[in-house]
């Protein structure tokens, strides 16, 4: 019998309190946000909603800040009605919140993963596909962006990278307790996928308003990519 010998590998273990006075590095939320928005905006899409709970973290507020200010660099109009900053990740909750919109955006961006396949899924109940219809967006890049259908376009945290800043601030704050607090902001990337595509309604506008000029019983009413914001009717679940 071949014996064998237990291999063990030291770990470090690093616990991250959120609301700690004294934060020494942050992921870098308002611009990870700001290029979603800029990601859709250049997919073509004009009309962009936002979801997701900012009183459950500041990070989720900076989140909100950076779609702000995503916004209006691209000289694109605010409308509170697209801002679901109190979307619960429950699918009923978010279900109820899209469907009492007076019209739909063509795209949104989720504060994190979870959002984000709710929302795809949500959409696609309601006889939306996904991107062909509507895009979706958003943060963090985790398990459940790559298993949503389709996969999540989203923002990454580069987790390794944070976890080597941790414990550089660690030992060097353990050599240097009296030096003061400073914050680093660490970047993020945009990882494309299946979920936002090329805004579309220019042409199904076209086709709408010559079939039918006055929206019909059990349609779902969409915002248009066009500057002067036209309504575009199309048949549920078309």
């Amino acid at each position: 019998m071949p014996s064998y010998e237990p291999v063990f590998q030291p770990y470090l273990l690093i616990i991250i309190i959120r609301e700690f006075k004294r934060i020494a590095f942050l992921r870098n939320n308002r611009l990870g946000a700001y290029d979603a928005v800029q990601h859709l905006v250049e997919l073509g899409h004009r009309d962009i909603g936002f979801a997701g709970n900012i009183r459950f973290s500041p990070h989720y507020y900076e989140r909100l800040e950076g779609y702000m200010m995503g916004l209006e660099d691209h000289h694109l109009a605010l409308n509170r009605d697209f801002i679901l900053n109190d979307a619960q990740e429950d699918m009923d909750a978010l279900l109820l919140q899209l469907s009492l919109l007076k019209r739909q955006p063509t795209a949104w961006f989720c504060v994190n993963d979870a959002l984000g396949l709710l929302l795809n899924s949500g959409l696609q109940k309601m006889g939306l596909s996904v991107p062909e219809y509507v895009s979706v967006c958003s943060f963090d890049n985790g398990q459940l962006s790559r298993i949503s259908t389709p996969p999540t376009t989203c923002i990454e945290v580069n987790l390794p990278l944070f976890a080597l800043k941790a414990v550089e601030q660690l030992t060097w704050r353990m050599e240097n307790r009296d030096q003061p607090f400073v914050e680093i902001l660490l970047p993020t990337t945009l990882i494309p996928r299946e979920s936002t595509g090329v805004c579309n309604w220019v042409g199904q506008l076209v086709k709408s308003t010559a079939r039918s000029p006055r929206k019909k019983a059990g349609t779902v009413c969409f915002s248009s990519c066009l500057p002067c914001h036209l309504l575009i009717f199309l048949p549920a679940g078309s």
